[in-house]
């Protein structure tokens, strides 16, 4: 049975420096990825919360698991630091069911699944 997340937004992260300008932005370790899902948030410099999410490891970059809500938030901030990052940066809409990623902790994004 799948369930869909509707209060959730998928970003997608693409380009050889994904894993490093996360790495300088976010409030967790995310050399982790290599072990599977990453919980972490972004903060201003000051500390207060911007927003809280997941972030999936996938074949070539990377994508953040975040609440609608804050969606449009995080895109706009992480746009505002990627200066000359190569690092592409979207929306992405599809939410993709694949058995095999799932099972490898990949493809889980945008929905709960119950096997």
């Amino acid at each position: 049975m799948v369930t869909p997340l509707n209060n959730r937004k998928v970003l997608e992260l693409k380009g050889s420096d994904c894993e490093k300008f996360l790495q300088n932005l976010v409030s967790n370790d995310i050399n982790l990825l290599d072990q599977g899902l990453v919980y972490s948030a972004l903060l201003t410099p000051q500390g207060k919360y911007i927003a809280d999410f997941f972030v999936v490891p996938i074949k070539d970059g990377m994508r953040i698991d975040v609440h609608s809500e804050l969606a449009k938030t995080l895109l706009d901030r992480l746009n505002i630091y990627k200066l000359r990052s190569d690092v592409e940066i979207k929306e992405e809409y599809t939410l993709n069911f694949d058995k095999t990623n799932l099972a490898k902790g990949v493809s889980f994004v945008g929905a709960i699944f119950f096997l």
